[in-house]
């Protein structure tokens, strides 16, 4: 996760498209996750590695163990939120419309109608495809979104790109827009969700060491009462 990031930050040629279709500091949020579970790995294995005689965390690392289970817990409800409202959001945003009475859906349309209205006055109005030579060196990146991946041309069949998203209007012109952005960052939400498998697995390793403590004052205290005839 903290390599994706780092690409996706540095490396990655149209990460102002995935920042602008990322919450702010999304790109960020992936990044702390990583390293957040770095940092805990490391923290499990020294539990591991510091035990008594009997096998168990010693006292300090048990505190830790128990910070850490509360952390992931609440790391794992965070992570796989995350992760739904992403994948949420992009499935959203290559509608034309939703229903009324999803409030969240029409917020996510609306707002990624005001975006593309700007591009498409200037995209489709100012300068009308299919573009020739002379207006193709004129528009700016803005325009070739329909390009960057096949999602659109997949939709629009035989049909230029450019002509197809242009003669869908305003809202079939941003519904064209949020079908590209699924086809290129719907796997940022997949990857967040499938980072809470590795924090389930972190959950139930820290509790089992939690337990292992336990298990071994349990059995002390049940060999104490046993009868012994030698006594």
């Amino acid at each position: 996760m903290i390599g994706l990031s780092l690409y996706a930050k540095f490396y990655y040629s149209n990460y102002a498209s995935l920042s602008d279709a990322l919450p702010t500091g999304g790109i960020w949020y992936l990044l702390g996750v990583g390293v957040f579970l770095v940092v805990l790995g490391k923290l499990l294995m020294l539990a591991l590695c510091c035990r008594d005689e009997e096998g168990a965390p010693k006292p300090f690392f048990k505190v830790i163990l128990i910070v850490v289970s509360v952390l992931l817990v609440l790391m794992l409800i965070l992570e796989i939120s995350a992760g739904g409202i992403m994948i949420y959001s992009f499935g959203i945003m290559g509608e034309t419309t939703v229903p009324p009475s999803d409030a969240i859906g029409n917020e996510i349309i609306r707002q990624r109608n005001e975006y593309t209205n700007k591009s498409y006055a200037y995209c489709c109005i100012k300068y009308t495809p299919p573009y020739n030579s002379t207006i193709a060196s004129v528009v700016d990146d803005t325009c070739k979104w329909p390009t960057l991946n096949s999602a659109v041309a997949e939709k629009c069949g035989t049909v230029d790109p450019y002509v197809c998203v242009c003669n869908a209007g305003p809202d079939g012109y941003g519904a064209y827009f949020g079908a590209m952005l699924q086809a290129s960052f719907m796997w940022i939400g997949i990857i967040a969700c499938s980072a809470a498998f590795l924090l389930i697995m972190g959950a139930v390793y820290t509790s089992y060491l939690g337990c292992l403590h336990c298990r071994k004052n349990k059995e002390e205290k049940v060999n104490d009462h046993e009868y012994d005839p030698n006594a």
